[in-house]
């Protein structure tokens, strides 16, 4: 599905871009419907695209020891995920599956690294609210354990 400027907008990782980044970076996403048990990325693969739930509930599983998934955290609309996708080697650190109907946005990871090298500004802006994520994302994981 074609995604709009206004969905962007609406995100709170695109908050701070400006229409013509709003522009590019809307090229490089795409909205992937997703149906319960559907796994959309996989512990130690590439990291090609990053997520934004946009509907539905996902649970963020890893590997604890063998080819066990232990389910560490559950997520809702708004949250990212794939984050890794942006931080060498560009491999995910976990599995991601749905648990209902949802919908997500796919952002190409390797072209919006591309863009990040033209536009210094926009990478500062999206890679701040990255790292905040991920920061959030630890921060929960290490209060569960």
């Amino acid at each position: 599905m074609d995604v709009d400027v206004a969905m962007l907008r609406a995100l709170s990782l695109f908050k701070d871009l400006t229409e013509d980044q709003l522009d590019k970076v809307t090229s490089l996403c795409s909205e992937k419907s997703i149906s319960p048990g559907q796994t959309f990325f996989r512990e130690g693969e590439p990291g090609t695209a990053i997520f934004v739930v946009l509907q539905g509930e996902i649970e963020v599983l890893f590997t604890a020891g063998g080819d066990a998934l232990v389910c560490m955290e559950w997520v809702e609309a708004g949250e990212v995920l794939g984050i890794r996708a942006f931080f060498q080697p560009y491999k995910y650190l976990s599995t991601a599956r749905s648990l209902t109907d949802g919908c997500l946005l796919a952002i190409d990871a390797v072209k919006l690294r591309e863009l990040y090298e033209q536009d210094s500004q926009l990478a500062v802006s999206i890679h701040e609210r990255l790292m905040h994520a991920m920061l959030n994302r630890v921060t929960t994981l290490r209060s569960q354990t």
